[in-house]
């Protein structure tokens, strides 16, 4: 929010969004419904349309979701 991309957004709902939605896809994965990399496949698409539903650029989501799913190393 401080950084203004996220404009007018509850953050306990932007957080309680992305919280459940991968946890959701954990528990899928954990159970067995979905393969070990749903995680990988699913979890930063998830993130970006909860990040750009709170108002954040699209495109400048997409590839800060990417970066930090890649982590300090890249996958």
């Amino acid at each position: 929010m401080d950084a203004g991309r996220f404009v007018d957004a509850d953050p306990a709902a932007v957080a309680t969004r992305f919280w459940a939605s991968g946890h959701g896809v954990l528990l899928l994965v954990l159970s067995g419904v979905l393969p070990d990399d749903a995680l990988d496949e699913h979890s930063p698409a998830l993130a970006t349309a909860v990040f750009t539903a709170a108002g954040d650029d699209p495109e400048r989501c997409a590839a800060s979701v990417r970066a930090g799913w890649a982590g300090p190393e890249g996958r």
